[in-house]
């Protein structure tokens, strides 16, 4: 049976916000609209925008007028397989999609929003929203948000009503979130954010970034690196000049905690590295490394803040010192052996006059 009706989808519209809209044109809300077509409860406990499996496929398939191939491209599939190497395990878990982060039907992280997109007629969630690198809306220039600045709960359009069908609103308090107020983005951090995207995207080529000459998937598997490397870098005294070379004054304090990837920080922590990136991505390849070679940046160091590395990371580590990382000195803990009789004696006769 199809849909008595449907919406059209939206050029950068992901996929459960197209659902979204379709199950409030159709009098129903999210959670029973996905119950009746996909014939689980499970639906919003993975990320669909992600990936879509061939079953799920076929069932939306049938209740709509879309084609299979364009049920597809409203999620990230075809941008993460343009962007990513074949030789990674699972490429499916590409580390620039935010997570969701869902404990039972509640999301606890990973779906960020305008406010002032969704004060439109007909607001949507846009594909690049879920992207680690899109730090802000493109067209008004803001940061973005995840939750609720009322009550603290994550943006989940998906726990929408039937009877209150506006995603403008917090499903846990009600709050109006297009009145919720956001910060204005950096330039640098816009600019390169959109270079970022529109290569992504396909709508851009890779001229202009010296660093990186070859394709996307060397690109942002040196951009992986290079973002966990400065994180880690920030952190260390003793790479102070990189950032004084780089002309970063370091005021920020990041919020998220040391181990957290990229895609899970805070939005402004990652507008802070994303402005350090920026700065590296602009210089040649050969700075680069007589930069690292400056600070006393060794392979192992270099190497061991992420788990993928491109041709051009390794060629930056080749190019370093191959010495290990200097280990404070080892204690020397002195064995505790047990007293002799006569010690002990000795002990006793010291203290024995304080027993009488």
């Amino acid at each position: 049976m199809k849909l008595a009706i449907e919406c059209k989808p939206y050029t950068d519209e992901t996929l459960t916000s197209w659902i979204i809209r379709n199950s409030i044109a159709n009098g129903t809300d999210p959670k029973s609209f996905a119950l009746s077509v996909f014939q689980t409860h499970s639906t919003w406990y993975k990320d669909i925008d992600r990936y879509i499996d061939a079953k799920q496929l076929k069932q939306l398939y049938d209740v709509s007028s879309l084609s299979k191939q364009k049920i597809i491209d409203l999620t990230l599939a075809k941008l993460i397989e343009k962007n990513t190497d074949k030789d990674l395990s699972n490429p499916l878990k590409w580390s620039f999609i935010i997570p969701l982060g869902i404990k039972g039907s509640i999301q606890t992280s990973g779906l960020y929003f305008c406010p002032d997109c969704l004060r439109h007629n007909n607001p949507y969630i846009r594909k690049q929203w879920k992207l680690a690198w899109v730090i802000s809306c493109q067209i008004h220039k803001k940061l973005l948000l995840v939750q609720c600045q009322n009550c603290n709960q994550v943006f989940s359009p998906h726990l929408i009503s039937y009877d209150y069908p506006y995603i403008r609103f917090c499903t846990n308090c009600g709050f109006d979130l297009c009145s919720l107020q956001t910060e204005p983005v950096s330039n640098e951090a816009l600019s390169f954010q959109k270079r970022l995207t529109d290569i992504a995207f396909n709508q851009d080529s890779m001229q202009g970034f010296p660093l990186v000459a070859s394709n996307s998937t060397e690109l942002f598997l040196t951009l992986e690196k290079l973002l966990s490397f400065m994180k880690y870098a920030y952190s260390h005294a003793k790479y102070n000049y990189l950032f004084k070379y780089l002309n970063i004054d370091k005021k920020h304090f990041f919020k998220s905690g040391n181990n957290k990837t990229f895609a899970r920080l805070d939005v402004k922590d990652r507008e802070c590295l994303l402005i350090i990136v920026s700065k590296l991505f602009q210089l040649q390849l050969h700075e680069i490394i007589e930069l690292f070679q400056k600070i006393d940046l060794s392979k192992t160091t270099f190497l061991k803040t992420s788990v993928h590395q491109s041709k051009t990371v390794n060629f930056i580590a080749k190019n370093l010192s191959a010495k290990k990382m200097s280990k404070p000195p080892r204690k020397v803990f002195k064995k505790i052996e047990p007293k002799s009789k006569e010690e002990v004696d000795l002990l006793f006769k010291g203290i024995e006059v304080y027993l009488k």
